[in-house]
């Protein structure tokens, strides 16, 4: 029979357990997606910076075409298709999204969507920030508001503004690419539902085998040990108590004979 007072306890370490293993998890999460997301923004940059670095030079050619060149012209330049075809060459096996190259006033000199080549983009912080020489990247979940493009984003992924400077240190545009994350976040979900699943389990299982055990897995139930135990005692104790009071009776019994001779009787004088 379980007893009821073992029952209540195993079923309060059960909650507990579950409590402690879904706090358990919400750390997990936040702190792997915090590191998750500071690495991945951190490799994309370096990516950005990489890439930027192999196109300075034409951005300048590009800078000077757009001044000159309508909107439709800078479309179809032999330029822009050549530029097109050698960023094309170095993002081939790269998870790249989009790449964009905007002057600093956001005038687009070149996309890898190119109906947006000649297009002026506004309110974008993230333009204006890397213009002002700041280096700029940010995580966009699926489904979330796009702070930057001002869009919904139908997939993850990273973006990244980088300021371009020429050799005299002035900034002649900005280079930003999208890239795709959404495979990471895959993994990492994955490790998380197994980090998650192992303890939850293992926790619920030993709350429900010992609220519900059989009697004989564990031993004796507190209800059926204790008061054995506690009649022991008792017994122990009543077995004292009759043993002292035995001595004491045989000392008053003693006591009293001791009281009716009050010594050796005295010898008779008429004998002698």
């Amino acid at each position: 029979m379980i007893s009821s007072r073992f029952r209540r306890f195993a079923i309060v370490s059960l909650v507990g357990n579950l409590i402690a293993a879904v706090a358990m998890v919400a750390l997990y999460h936040y702190v792997a997606l915090q590191n998750f997301e500071e690495i991945r923004a951190e490799q994309n940059m370096e990516l950005a910076r990489s890439l930027s670095n192999t196109i300075v030079d034409e951005v300048a050619e590009l800078h000077a075409l757009a001044a000159t060149s309508s909107w439709a012209e800078l479309q179809a330049s032999p330029e822009i298709a050549r530029f097109a075809e050698n960023v094309e060459r170095e993002i081939e096996q790269l998870q790249i999204l989009e790449l964009n190259v905007f002057d600093p006033s956001g005038l687009v000199l070149y996309s890898t969507e190119r109906q947006r080549i000649g297009a002026r983009v506004l309110m974008n912080a993230g333009v204006e920030r890397a213009a002002a020489g700041e280096e700029v990247s940010a995580i966009v979940r699926q489904d979330s508001f796009n702070r930057f493009d001002r869009v919904v984003e139908d997939q993850d992924m990273v973006e990244s503004y980088l300021p371009l400077i020429d050799d005299a240190g002035n900034v002649i545009g900005v280079f930003e690419i999208h890239s795709d994350v959404t495979g990471f976040y895959e993994r990492l979900l994955g490790t998380q539902r197994i980090v998650v699943i192992a303890p939850v389990s293992l926790f619920a299982a030993a709350g429900l085998v010992l609220a519900f055990r059989p009697p004989a897995v564990f031993g004796p139930d507190a209800d059926t040990l204790f008061p054995a135990w506690q009649q022991r005692v008792r017994d122990d104790y009543s077995c004292q108590i009759r043993i002292r009071g035995d001595h004491q009776s045989r000392d008053s019994h003693t006591a009293e004979c001791c009281a009716g001779h009050d010594g050796p009787p005295e010898p008779d004088k008429a004998d002698e």
